[in-house]
């Protein structure tokens, strides 16, 4: 019963990296085809559920919020499979932040017509930029810290040192949001890519331990 109920639980994490990534492409890709003029290299994707988009509420409550509860699930469940210590405890809830961030998204949505970068926000914007953009600095400090843990799991040297160099495209995408404003939806995409990608990987490598 024991070994099935561990069989169970590893497949259920995968589910959750899978759900992950699948859901947010979808929320990517359905949200941008029924927002006229979207444009997807230069528009954040918190854009799609600002009050003033077509896409509006659906993109946050059915889109942002759900994505968040799927990566701290995934999260939650995976510190609990990888082989334990504290760095990789820490690592895990630490990227645990990083789907906090997109249910703020989701609740606390842009304000209109701003691009999400108001002069004057309100405080549903502050409240989305503070969360939101914390959570995707402590996901690349927790994906550091798991991936270094992940160094010395058996035979997963591989997982650790793709999930530091994920980390490390994560932030240079992130730090080139101001510098390029222009291409800020595809930088965002590239550190979202980053991280649901070592997700998936990681998800794989615990269902097979």
């Amino acid at each position: 019963m024991d070994a099935q109920a561990t069989a169970s639980r590893a497949s259920l994490l995968l589910s959750f990296a899978l759900a992950t990534a699948i859901w947010t492409l979808g929320v990517i890709t359905i949200g941008g085809a029924f927002y006229p003029g979207y444009d997807q290299a230069g528009q954040f994707i918190s854009e799609l559920g600002a009050v003033d988009a077509p896409t509006y509420p659906w993109a946050g409550w059915l889109g942002f919020i759900p994505i968040g509860i799927f990566q701290c699930l995934f999260c939650l469940t995976a510190a609990r499979r990888a082989p334990r210590s504290g760095l990789a405890i820490a690592g895990f809830v630490a990227l645990c932040g990083y789907g906090v961030g997109a249910i703020a998204g989701g609740i606390f949505p842009c304000d209109a017509g701003s691009g999400c970068m108001p002069a004057e926000p309100s405080a549903s914007q502050m409240l989305h930029n503070a969360i939101g953009g914390g959570g995707y600095l402590i996901g690349v400090l927790g994906l550091t810290l798991v991936s270094a843990a992940a160094l010395s799991w058996p035979r997963a040297r591989w997982l650790g040192a793709a999930g530091l160099a994920a980390a490390a495209v994560a932030f240079t995408a992130l730090s080139g949001l101001e510098a390029l404003p222009e291409w800020r939806g595809a930088l965002q995409r590239t550190a979202e890519a980053a991280f649901l990608i070592w997700f998936v990987a990681c998800g794989w490598w615990l269902r097979k331990r």
